[in-house]
């Protein structure tokens, strides 16, 4: 017989042999959760952060500041800042609230320390809009001018928080 013909059937009887060396019933094995996706997290993040980098936008075109709201337009972009802040607050915060539509589950592992962090800029942010929006602000008096400029600061904070993000993307 050549070589190579008395090869192949030894390679099988090899391997059937230690095959059947293998200890009897199923092998244990310890279930590793897995990692829950990040990408949906991901999604609303990514959708907040495009509508307040917009205000944003709009709010430096226009010049505004703290110190102009007693522009009508500066005073009415202040007031939509504030629906920004919230709906970011409603928006991120949901997505970990069991009770919340927008609820996606447990926070990811990998994202917890930055989710929690842009969590409380959000509520920051909203607390800031409610303020400036029970004021009744129209004039650059000194309250009102505290309460815009807490308000443009706490959306700075929530941008910068959404910045932190983007070694995810």
């Amino acid at each position: 017989m050549k070589p190579a013909r008395l090869f192949a059937p030894l390679v099988v009887l090899l391997s059937l042999a230690g095959c059947s060396m293998a200890p009897a019933g199923p092998a244990e094995t310890t279930p590793t959760p897995a990692s829950a996706p990040v990408e949906p997290w991901l999604s609303v993040i990514a959708e907040q952060r495009a509508s307040l980098d917009e205000w944003h936008d709009d709010w430096e075109d226009a010049t505004c500041s703290a110190l102009a709201i007693d522009a009508f337009d500066c005073n009415i972009m202040l007031t939509t800042g504030a629906l920004k802040a919230k709906t970011a607050h409603i928006t991120v915060g949901g997505v970990s609230d069991p009770d919340s539509n927008t609820y996606l589950g447990d926070v990811p592992e990998a994202i917890e320390a930055v989710y929690l962090e842009t969590v409380a800029a959000t509520a920051a942010a909203d607390e800031a809009g409610d303020a400036w929006s029970d004021s009744g602000c129209s004039s650059s008096d000194g309250a009102c001018v505290g309460l815009a400029f807490d308000l443009e600061r706490a959306l700075d904070d929530v941008r910068a928080k959404f910045t932190r993000w983007e070694p995810y993307f």
